[in-house]
């Protein structure tokens, strides 16, 4: 008998000690809206709070889970597109029944996160808890710039600074003691309008009433630290228990429990709607969702190869039918295969991470990526998934160019940050997508000229130069600046700006004189680029992807991530050596693995069933990676065997790692499949 289940962050090792998980936003968005579908996961539980370092990145990547949350909560509805809200009066399917997501956090005051991304997030289950004792901090978004101009001074070190865009303020840190008028005026501005987006996301959330309006929020931002009871009282939380009732709530629905110890929490927590009995971790709900998805793929490759054997013999073919499989069907259901029938050669959509500073290395691995898709006749379109606060014009430059060679139309889906060189890319785009708290625009260019001089003769250097020509040692940091050299760096900066306005002007559609009056290095967040025409709509990744599929192609693409980790394959043969010929015989070896691994299975030679309650698998096979040539299938038996199962356990938590800083520090780089994390880094050049 299969139990309803409820998926969960809060998980424990086999020693019952929790630990923390790191995932990307895209995998764990992609997670929680296969639970929404799957009818066996009737309920979402999170857990926050201390010891369980949850750490959102920015507010951007914040949004994007709440709104795959949305989708589980609304998963009874028929959804035509995962981010935008949907008609509350939306007729439910006669079986339609809500699901049930909640949340428990011991405290929602972490001391450095002011704006509490870790409760909007939370906001956006049905229910959320917090621990009686706990306390919940609104304080109000704020943000921290350091001015080291006065330090740079102290130790006879000028930071030269050539830009344009009075809103440009990114070298301010070098250049000025505080604040200037523009800087404050952008900053202020942008944090703003990620607070006011935020609240008002909490306010719908939590369906609070109309007077939860400004003049509400500025009293709740001024009283500072609230308490559980506080936060009850104010609907901002739905119940103060002393400990997490999940446990409680599971027993009770298997009969574990006196009722009248689940009673307790039923006022509170609306158990009635509360129908899962086991919970499922979030690490073992991915692991099975891999399994299921890797034996699919086999079961298609054992078909290809049957397929390509009976091609080849005629005795192979009657064989196969005596065993009773027969073509074209095999061991495919006529049903999957009808399904599957003419997708063999599916249409694609290209998703292309772009992540972290953008530099020489970024420009390459994009270039090569592009290329190697254009030659794909089945991909129908590209998605640029930009997160990155800019970098050197030349390597934007080198993006850009490739993106306007390519006959496919390419979409542009703004993650945490596509500010500056971020933006200059997506101008060739056809469409831009953002979301309302995504920093972008900052269409401004800027070099700076280090002069160490000063320092150097601190400590008694002295540096000569002999040159060919007067502007020669001009990137040198122990030649002062001279007016040819300001001539020249500031001619340069004139024309990268000029152009960075031109591409902008053509791609948006917009006079030199609005683009003028939007550009200047000033910084945007989504919903303000929104309405000044730097972006075409507000949504997320999924959205994009949406409307690639509903624009672009003719049905259910799939879905292609790039850059693609290489495989053992590729590092046995070499990417850059394999042939047609290696590939097909690397293939050919693969599938004849399988095929005999499915022969086995069928047999019931091996087999045992799963304990997540997946179909009868070879015990060899699913032991066995058919990538990994170096180990035979006894040692990685043996090997699991000694390790026990608590070697695999689940692990607890969720942690979205945070690599890239944006302009402001306001967001976070998102996790690219090729990069992992990204160092910050400072190419030569004008920078964005």
């Amino acid at each position: 008998m299969k139990l309803a289940k409820a998926l969960s962050s809060n998980q424990q090792d086999g020693s019952g000690d929790e630990k923390i998980i790191e995932i990307e936003v895209k995998e764990l968005v992609e997670i929680i809206h296969t639970a929404a579908a799957d009818t066996e996961c009737v309920a979402l539980h999170g857990t926050f709070g201390q010891g369980h370092g949850f750490e959102a990145g920015g507010f951007a990547h914040v949004e994007e889970i709440r709104n795959a949350i949305r989708v589980f909560n609304e998963s009874h509805r028929v959804h035509a597109e995962p981010n935008l809200m949907h008609d509350p009066n939306l007729p439910l399917p006669k079986d339609g029944i809500p699901k049930a997501s909640y949340a428990f956090a011991d405290t929602f005051a972490h001391p450095t996160d002011t704006g509490n991304k870790e409760y909007y997030l939370a906001s956006a289950f049905k229910h959320v808890s917090l621990q009686s004792r706990g306390e919940l901090n609104l304080m109000g978004l704020g943000v921290s710039t350091p001015f080291l101009r006065s330090a740079l001074d102290k130790y006879g070190v000028k930071a030269h600074v050539f830009k344009h865009g009075k809103y440009k303020n990114a070298p301010n840190s070098l250049t000025e003691t505080g604040y200037t008028k523009e800087h404050m005026q952008n900053t202020k501005s942008m944090v703003t309008s990620i607070n006011d987006h935020s609240c008002m996301e909490i306010v719908r959330s939590r369906s609070l009433p109309a007077t939860f309006d400004e003049h509400m929020w500025k009293a709740i931002n001024k009283y500072g630290t609230l308490t559980a009871q506080n936060a009850q009282e104010l609907g901002l939380v739905d119940s103060s228990p002393p400990i997490n009732p999940l446990n409680a709530l599971l027993k009770g629905n298997k009969g574990e429990t006196e009722m009248a110890a689940v009673k307790k929490w039923s006022n509170e927590l609306d158990f009635d709607n509360f129908h899962a009995k086991e919970s499922i971790s979030l690490t073992t709900y991915a692991q099975l969702l891999s399994r299921r998805k890797k034996a699919e793929e086999r079961k298609w490759k054992v078909h290809s190869m049957m397929s390509y054997l009976s091609e080849k013999s005629t005795a192979t073919q009657h064989i196969l039918s005596a065993l009773g499989y027969k073509p074209p069907f095999y061991n495919i259901s006529q049903e999957d295969f009808s399904n599957k029938k003419g997708k063999l050669a599916r249409e694609k959509i290209a998703v292309v991470h772009i992540s972290g500073g953008i530099n020489h290395v970024t420009a390459q691995r994009f270039t090569s990526c592009l290329q190697q898709i254009k030659k794909d006749k089945n991909t129908k379109c590209v998605i640029l998934r930009v997160d990155s606060p800019g970098g050197s014009a030349v390597s934007s430059e080198a993006i850009l160019e490739e993106c306007k060679d390519t006959d496919k139309p390419i979409i542009c889906s703004m993650s945490n940050a596509a500010a500056s060189g971020g933006y200059y890319i997506a101008t060739a785009c056809d469409k831009i997508f953002a979301l309302p708290n995504s920093i972008t625009g900052s269409i401004g260019v800027y070099g700076i000229k280090f002069d160490a001089t000063g320092l150097a003769a601190q400590y008694g250097v002295n540096v000569q130069h002999i040159a060919t020509g007067p502007v020669s040692s001009t990137y040198s940091p122990f030649q002062p600046l001279t007016r040819k050299m300001q001539d020249n760096l500031s001619r340069n900066v004139d024309r990268v700006y000029d152009y960075f306005k031109e591409i902008v002007s053509s791609g948006r559609h917009l006079s030199p004189e609005e683009t003028e009056a939007i550009a200047q290095g000033r910084v945007w967040t989504g919903e303000q680029a929104l309405q000044v025409g730097l972006v075409d709509y507000l949504g997320g990744l999924d959205r994009a992807v949406l409307f690639a599929k509903k624009n672009y192609t003719s049905g259910e693409p799939d879905i292609e991530v790039w850059p693609k980790q290489p495989t053992l394959k590729d590092m046995i043969l070499g990417t850059n050596k394999m042939n047609v010929e290696d590939d097909n015989i690397w293939s050919n070896i693969m599938a004849m693995q399988d095929f005999i691994a499915h022969l086995c299975y069928e047999r019931n030679e091996f087999a045992q069933q799963d304990g997540e309650g997946d179909a009868y698998q070879c015990k060899m096979h699913r032991n066995y990676n058919p990538n990994n040539l170096l180990s035979p299938p006894s040692v990685e038996i043996i090997s699991s065997l000694l390790m026990g199962k608590a070697a695999y356990g689940p692990m607890t938590g969720i942690m979205l790692t945070a690599t890239e800083a944006d302009a402001l520090t306001l967001g976070v780089q998102e996790e690219s499949p090729q990069n992992g994390h990204i160092a910050r880094s400072l190419p030569l050049g004008y920078q964005f």
